[in-house]
């Protein structure tokens, strides 16, 4: 239960910073409030727990490495620019056959919009239309990087993305995304 200071009969504040009736004016609460023995001098108390909250948010976020495009080991090709895979995964091109992580996966996410520079949404919208069109179908979806690569090592032109850390001798790297 949060500890309540009161200080005047027109304001009431309790620790977490609410304001339980209304001052006069917004200047006399923040007089007060920096008056609070339970935030100190200019809501010290209140700062510190923003700082930790912050600070629990930002550990709890999924950390995702570095991401790379791989292809099947048999495949020519030896690396690609970001140009080039996009190229692949919008359907400009159809020399590879892209694969994709599942929509709700962060990888995901983070894979459009760092190489395609597109939000999911928007390379959702472009293929829409190109299946709409007759000219295309989105690339198929996987749950994880192990059906990846899975994938990948059954078709030699495929490709796809997935961590650096899942990488190993069944993929061949082309593209390192940090």
């Amino acid at each position: 239960m949060a500890a309540t200071s009161t200080y005047s009969a027109s304001l009431t504040i309790d620790c977490f910073n609410k304001r339980t009736s209304t001052p006069s004016s917004n200047e006399k609460w923040k007089t007060e409030c920096k008056a609070c023995p339970t935030f100190g001098n200019e809501g010290k108390m209140m700062k510190t727990r923003l700082l930790v909250l912050l600070t629990l948010t930002l550990t709890a976020l999924p950390s995702l490495g570095e991401i790379v495009v791989i292809t099947n080991p048999a495949n020519p090709a030896t690396r690609m620019l970001p140009d080039q895979v996009a190229q692949f995964y919008l359907g400009s091109s159809t020399i590879f056959t892209p694969l994709d992580h599942a929509k709700d996966s962060s990888l995901h996410k983070e894979f459009y919009e760092k190489v395609i520079k597109k939000t999911p949404a928007q390379v959702e919208a472009i293929w829409a239309k190109a299946s709409f069109s007759g000219k295309g179908s989105a690339p198929k979806e996987f749950a994880n990087d192990a059906a990846i690569k899975k994938a990948v090592a059954a078709e030699p032109t495929s490709l796809a993305y997935i961590d650096k850390a899942s990488v190993d001798s069944s993929v061949k790297v082309l593209l390192t995304i940090p």
